[in-house]
């Protein structure tokens, strides 16, 4: 089997790349450890928010009426063609890009002008004033949240103006606003594009509500373990320590989050009230048989792992026997992470469908149980094309990637989004973010 994989691996090697649409990287100006990047790439990869005619994003400086409007606008889904005619304010000009979704907001009453013909498009907007713009676009669209938190009793809560008090708290209430460390609310400070592309992102949530899109379920993503510290030569962001892994699984488990498997979430087999987490682990390092399996079967949690299928006859990664080891106690299955861990969207159509194949068919020869077909993409890389030939051509039934999933794509061809766990990630957090919480 292996001089088989081998000789076929050598041949698909000089098969030419296809120009499938990937998803493109993000602007430079987005550290990927900054409390924004999720909310602001996905905004961007889903075409809700844009860059700036700089060509970079500057989440730090204030959004404008204009932006946080457009942001909305694209957000409800409306056909915003019949807006584009006359402008309604003086100050916005008949040829601006923002045109539609202003008429479109005001005469939906999501938006009033800052004057009788004056709207102020590039002027800051308060973070009072975007609570009130997100009430009555809930109004708009006749969205009830489904899940309401203990209000924050905000150390400046008197200085909110009193038109945007009850705004403001159903906000807070819902999830979609939040103070800041030091209890304030900030009601007058303008509010940042990071900020608005937060709020955005959990009124997108609650808009969607848990069966278009957003699941119940939180799917992390782990790679490496070492025993005490990580060596020097791993990278921390792809690397964890046994102590840190036993302190993730503590604070879910003690945050009432319920572990189960992708199968299992594949079925619907689980308990869809109470808030879910999926253990991943990419790439197939020995020390998922050696560090991590130990502890899964400790907390008797289970853990789906996805093997580059090349990499199963590496001393760096586990061998056949362990993963048929480890699954035979329950606590783990196995699935592919390509042949070669290479980006799958660079390929054309018969590479990508014979590389699929050929890593299904190692996993199948050298771990023989039945089992079902998932994916998970290396480095988290794909396009919708990959992704539809994969799930319709191929059978894949479930496909892993980074991060959330842009809007066009929920619910469709089996994607599953999921969050990288670093060695310095606060995963309760991660938790509490993911699923609103208080």
């Amino acid at each position: 089997m292996l001089k088989r994989t081998l000789c076929l691996l050598l041949v698909f090697c000089l098969l030419p790349v296809a120009a499938f649409a990937r998803v493109m990287p993000p602007p430079d100006d987005l550290p990927e450890d900054a409390w924004y990047y999720q909310d602001v790439t996905d905004l961007l990869a889903s075409g809700i928010a844009r860059l700036r005619e700089s060509g970079i994003f500057e989440p730090l400086s204030d959004i404008t009426r204009a932006e946080f409007v457009a942001m909305l606008a694209a957000l409800s889904g409306e056909s915003l063609s019949s807006y584009f005619t006359a402008s309604m304010f003086t100050d916005v000009a008949p040829d601006a890009w923002y045109l539609g979704a202003v008429n479109w907001a005001y005469v939906t009453g999501i938006v009033n002008g800052k004057t009788k013909t004056e709207f102020a498009p590039d002027a800051p907007i308060t973070r009072e004033e975007l609570a009130a713009i997100i009430s009555r676009y809930f109004e708009h669209k006749k969205v009830k949240p489904e899940r309401l938190r203990l209000p924050h009793a905000f150390t400046d809560q008197t200085s909110i103006s009193a038109w945007a008090r009850d705004a403001v708290r159903a906000a807070d209430r819902a999830a979609i606003v939040s103070g800041y460390p030091n209890g304030s609310f900030a009601p007058h400070k303008t509010a940042t594009r990071a900020e608005a592309c937060r709020m955005i992102c959990a009124v997108r949530d609650m808009q969607r509500g848990p069966s278009a899109g957003m699941t119940d379920v939180l799917v992390l993503l782990y790679h490496n373990f070492a025993e005490t510290e990580i060596p020097a030569g791993l990278s921390p962001k792809y690397s964890t320590t046994a102590a840190k892994f036993r302190a993730d699984l503590d604070a879910l488990l003690a945050m009432g989050l319920k572990p189960i498997s992708l199968a299992q979430y594949y079925r619907g087999d689980y308990d869809k009230t109470v808030d879910s987490f999926i253990l991943n682990f990419d790439d197939g390092y020995r020390s998922n048989y050696e560090i991590a399996w130990p502890i899964l079967k400790e907390y008797n949690i289970h853990a789906d792992i996805f093997m580059t299928t090349d990499k199963f006859y590496f001393d760096n990664n586990f061998s056949p026997a362990m993963a048929r080891e480890m699954e035979e106690s329950g606590v783990v299955s196995v699935y592919s992470h390509s042949i070669k861990h290479e980006d799958m969207s660079k390929l054309d159509h018969d590479t990508l469908v014979n590389r699929m194949q050929l890593s299904q068919a190692v996993i199948s020869e050298e771990l023989p149980r039945a089992r079902d077909f998932f994916f998970a993409y290396p480095h988290g890389l794909y396009s919708e094309e990959t992704a539809r030939i994969l799930h319709q051509e191929v059978g894949v039934q479930l496909q892993l990637v980074l991060n959330n999933l842009p809007q066009s794509l929920h619910g469709k061809y089996g994607l599953v989004s999921r969050r990288n766990v670093a060695y310095g990630t606060d995963v309760a957090a991660l938790a509490r973010e993911y699923f609103r919480m208080s």
